[in-house]
C-alpha cells in the first residue's frame, strides 16, 4: 500500500477532501459533486446514521442502484463505525431480508421504487429501513462523527459482501478497511489511473 495513504476509508475520504477540494469527485446524471463536497455529505451521513441509534460495528445494508446517495449512504456507514452490507438490486425482497437478518444489519438504506421495483415495500414492515433521498441528509453531522472517524482502524471491517449463492445460501465474505483501500491502490497502479480520469461505475 501507498506510505502516504490513509489507513481507513473514512480517513481517506478527509485526505481526498484536503488532497483534491473541488476537484469533481461523483457524477451522478445532473449531479456533480466535489471531493471536499463529497466528505461533508459523508459526515451528515455519518451523523444520520449515528442519530438512528449506529454504534461502531453494527452492520448496515444498501438496497439501492448506483448513485451519489449510494456512494454517501456507505461513506457515511463507514465514517460512523459501521459496516456495510450491500445487497444486490435484482434481489427479490425473501432474498434481502434473508441477507439482512443474517448479517444482523441494524439499518438498511433502501431506494425508492427504480425501473419497476417497488424496494421499500418488499422490505415490507422491516425496523431500520430508511428511503434514500437527497434530503436525507440535510441534519448534517452530529459532535461524535469527528472521533468516529478518527477511531476507524485498518483492522476494522468495512465490508460483509454476501455471495450470489448459486449453490446454496449466499455466505458473507468480511473485507477490512486496508484490504479495500490496498487493492484499489495496487489497481490504480496497474492500470495507469491518474488524478482528474474517470471511470464508469457499472457494479
Amino acid at each position: 500500500m501507498s506510505e502516504t495513504l490513509p489507513s481507513s476509508i473514512p480517513a481517506l475520504v478527509e485526505y481526498a477532501a484536503s488532497a483534491y477540494g473541488d476537484g469533481e469527485a461523483v457524477v451522478d446524471g445532473d449531479r456533480r459533486v466535489s471531493f471536499r463536497e463529497l466528505a461533508a455529505l459523508a459526515r451528515a451521513a455519518a451523523g444520520e446514521c449515528i442519530r438512528r441509534g449506529l454504534e461502531p460495528g453494527d452492520r448496515v445494508g444498501i438496497w439501492a442502484p448506483n448513485s451519489l446517495d449510494w456512494v454517501v449512504a456507505a461513506l457515511g456507514t463507514l465514517a460512523a463505525g459501521g459496516v456495510l452490507v450491500p445487497l444486490n438490486t435484482r434481489y427479490k425482497g425473501e432474498e434481502a431480508n434473508w441477507i439482512l437478518d443474517r448479517s444482523g444489519a441494524k439499518l438498511c438504506f433502501v431506494s425508492p421504487p427504480f425501473l419497476g421495483n417497488d424496494y421499500p415495500a418488499m422490505l415490507g414492515d422491516r425496523a431500520g429501513a430508511v428511503v434514500l433521498e437527497p434530503s436525507l441528509w440535510q441534519a448534517g453531522p452530529t459532535p461524535e462523527v469527528r472521533q468516529r472517524i478518527d477511531a476507524v482502524g485498518p483492522d476494522d471491517t468495512g465490508d460483509l459482501i454476501f455471495t450470489s449463492g448459486t449453490t446454496g445460501k449466499p455466505k458473507g465474505v468480511v473485507t477490512t478497511q486496508a484490504q479495500t483501500i490496498e487493492v484499489f491502490d495496487t489497481w490504480s497502479r496497474i492500470v495507469g489511473l491518474r488524478e482528474g480520469d474517470r471511470y464508469l461505475v457499472v457494479n
